[in-house]
Order: structure tokens, then sequence, then C-alpha cells
């Protein structure tokens, strides 16, 4: 797999990553006027959340990686886990980016 073929799949990794994101962030924003309980369930809720996501985020980050690793593309898997954690902080300095001008 050439340097090209690794950036277009770790961007699509990291478009992954951003969406998971996205889609718990609106899950808990949408929740955050109403009331969790006071009681075991509101952190037995975010912890397994948490659990889950570290998984989701292991899948989409390490799991080719590590296939390509295993498969003897040492060089190949280590510059996909770079290119997807430099798309991730290309998409984190655009996020940002909006947030300052919305200040």
């Amino acid at each position: 797999m050439n340097k090209l073929q690794l950036a277009k799949r770790s961007f699509i990794h990291a478009v992954g990553v951003c969406a998971y994101i996205s889609l718990v962030a609106f899950a808990v924003t949408s929740r955050a006027g109403q009331n969790f309980p006071d009681n075991i369930l509101a952190p037995l809720l975010m912890l397994t959340v948490l659990v889950f996501s570290v998984g989701v985020m292991g899948m989409l980050i390490f799991a080719k990686p590590l296939m390509m690793y295993l498969d003897g593309q040492k060089k190949e898997a280590l510059w996909l886990v770079i290119y997807t954690l430099l798309w991730l902080a290309v998409f984190i300095t655009i996020i940002l980016l909006i947030v300052g001008l919305k200040m």
C-alpha cells in the first residue's frame, strides 16, 4: 500500500472517529437539560459509554494497523496510525477555529 492509499484510508478512519464522537456528543447534549437519576444508574451509564467508546476508537484507529503489522507490513501500519492521528489533529484545529469564530 503506497502513502497516498494510506492517507486516504486514514482519512476515512478519522472521519469515522469524528462521526462517532459527534453522535455521542449529540446524545449527551440532547439529554443535558434533563435530570439524571441520583443513584447508581448515572455513573454506570457514563462508565459503560466510556468503555464502549474506547472499544470503538480502538477498532477505528488501531484494528487495521494491527492486522497490517501482523501481516508483516510494519512500516505501513505505523504510517496508517500516524496519518490517522494527523487527520484528527487537522479536524481538531478546524473545530477549534469554528468555535473561536463563534465566540
